[in-house]
């Protein structure tokens, strides 16, 4: 009878969902694969038609049955891509020619969204990220959502970013990654510019890099030492590569 039927938004939602239905599976996957490695499959994410093929297709399809067999399993298709050669490789160029990246040779840059900027930020400063009387700047969005191939941000953002008050708080002679920092590495300028590399880059510095970076630690007095350190701590986190993903 009428009372046993389901509501048409209802049907249409168990069909658009279901299974067997390839475009749901295929339209997410696209759509995922686009934000990971910053060009989709098929380009633009949302203009998927017999005309417009997908520059991998078999990848595509892989991807997609998967994600389907597996009741669309967001964190194991959010796994396979990120484990993926593709996404792992560098964002430096090999190639002068970097006008094909739907071959996805490399790994294009992409600006962190706010969310993940708020939480780079306060971990790399020392601050626990579920701390809700901890604010940064608004300021600080860093154009998060442009797209490029070359870092960009508003003047406005840049000055934030340069002077803004968490900017100063965390360089600054209370940062709570900079004591941390001294307190374990008292009487090694090289390892306290390992630390704040790893804090912030979650990498190594190149030995040029250290070396010139503890050597401006490394001639201070004692009593400036943290004030050194906070400029190099300074230049970390105004870097590109610290405010953009890959």
């Amino acid at each position: 009878g009428l009372a046993e039927r389901k509501p048409p938004r209802v049907k249409l939602a168990e069909w658009i969902t279901g299974r067997h239905n390839p475009y749901f599976a295929k339209a997410a996957v696209n759509r995922i694969w686009g934000q990971l490695m910053g060009q989709g499959l098929i380009e633009p994410v949302d203009d998927i038609r017999e005309s417009n093929p997908p520059s991998h297709p078999e990848l595509l399809q892989e991807l997609s049955a998967d994600f389907a067999a597996s009741g669309f399993d967001l964190t194991r298709l959010y796994r396979a891509i990120c484990l993926s050669d593709a996404y792992q490789r560098t964002s430096e160029r090999t190639q002068s020619d970097p006008s094909r990246p739907e071959l996805f040779a490399s790994m294009s840059i992409k600006a962190l969204s706010q969310d993940q900027f708020y939480d780079s930020f306060a971990e790399a400063v020392g601050r626990p990220t579920r701390d809700k009387s901890y604010r940064i700047d608004r300021k600080l969005d860093l154009a998060a959502n442009e797209q490029g191939n070359q870092p960009k941000m508003t003047v406005t953002a840049a000055l934030a970013s340069m002077n803004g008050a968490a900017v100063r708080e965390a360089v600054s002679q209370t940062s709570a990654r900079l004591h941390k920092t001294l307190e374990a590495f008292p009487k090694s300028a090289d390892r306290q510019v390992d630390e704040l590399y790893l804090a912030t880059l979650s990498r190594y510095p190149t030995n040029e890099e250290r070396r010139m970076m503890a050597e401006h630690c490394a001639s201070a007095s004692a009593a400036d030492r943290m004030r050194r350190l906070g400029d190099v701590f300074w230049v970390l986190l105004n870097s590109a590569e610290f405010r953009w993903n890959h």
